[in-house]
């Protein structure tokens, strides 16, 4: 069985021949825009500084706050925010990039980065976006649908030249202990313009991953409703167990080991590791629906996920044979 076919497994709620591993069995299409220069610090493509913080951090840039916010008042985003033009670059090309034999092999991903709120963010800044809602909610409502627009016809460019599986659409909502604004407040200015990125997506038949890291649950279901196939970042601030056990023939898990903890830490042994595999294994393997991976892809240590990953490759292939010889 090659990792493709394990994982789709997963993914349509059937148990598996053991738990994928995301960094196992998806092939990265890569930023294709430059919507966040991710490694090193730049320019992206909304002309918004990045700064990466250290050398020893993984896969973290940061708005760069010594630079001016290009929008510092959001009532004048018409004139200052300008849209890359997605025909500018060079689709084909990224599309040759893709071998042919992986897509037969495993799934071919990209990650959308900077949704609708984490764009907002980046083109004011946390403080003054959060205000804008609040302030100008109009306003708001308005660079948001814009924004959407753009979302909109890059998935178009997405689908029609890179046809990928998965689509990774990442806009975070919430912090360790709940959301950055009430359901009303999301529901009014956020959801209407998401609905329309997630209709393109699943209009040309892709799986659609919303990531967001923080305590994101109480939205899961809308986002269900809205038409999420798959989660990801599963950070254990969530009731991780509460949620498979009510949305879990629903919902797919992308991620969900802890790197916030024995994934990220210094002296993590082995048995640590083993340990976060066994536990994340039993509570959210049943049924198929999960993908093993670090959970935010902010403090980890990748020598240490691939140990966890391994880990939960070797318990997961017993514990689904199990299952499997108990029901005959």
């Amino acid at each position: 069985m090659t990792e493709r076919e394990n994982a789709l497994m997963a993914i349509h709620h059937q148990e598996p021949e053991w738990v994928p591993a995301v960094f196992d069995c998806t092939i990265n299409c890569g930023d294709v825009i430059n919507d966040r220069p991710l490694f090193e610090s730049g320019v992206d493509c909304f002309g918004v500084h990045w700064k990466r913080s250290g050398p020893e951090t993984n896969f973290i840039t940061h708005v760069d706050l010594s630079k001016p916010p290009l929008l510092e008042d959001v009532t004048e985003w018409r004139d200052k925010v300008v849209l890359p033009d997605l025909d500018a670059y060079d689709w084909e090309g990224a599309a040759a990039a893709i071998p042919p034999q992986a897509r037969q092999e495993k799934l071919v991903l990209y990650i959308m980065g900077m949704g609708l709120f984490e764009r907002a963010t980046t083109l004011m800044n946390y403080e003054d976006a959060l205000c804008a809602m609040l302030e100008e909610p109009e306003e708001f409502s308005a660079l948001l649908s814009t924004l959407a627009d753009h979302k909109v016809d890059l998935v178009e460019h997405i689908a029609r030249y890179l046809k990928p599986d998965v689509i990774y659409y990442h806009d975070d909502w919430a912090t360790q202990n709940g959301p950055f604004f009430s359901r009303d407040t999301w529901r009014e200015l956020i959801k209407p313009h998401t609905q329309r990125i997630y209709d393109a997506v699943l209009s040309h038949g892709i799986h659609l991953v919303h990531h967001s890291c923080g305590k994101v649950e109480s939205f899961l279901p809308e986002m269900l409703d809205m038409g999420i196939q798959g989660w990801n970042s599963c950070q254990d601030c969530n009731d991780l167990a509460g949620i498979k056990a009510s949305l879990g023939d629903r919902l797919v898990f992308w991620g969900a080991l802890n790197d916030q903890g024995v994934l990220g830490q210094k002296g993590t042994t082995d048995e640590m590791l083993r340990q976060e595999a066994v536990y994340k294994t039993d509570m959210l393997a049943p049924g198929g629906g999960w993908l093993c991976g670090p959970n935010a892809y902010v403090s980890f240590d990748f020598d240490q996920d691939r140990k966890c990953d391994a880990f939960v490759k070797e318990y997961s292939t017993q514990f689904y044979a199990a299952r499997r010889a108990k029901q005959g």
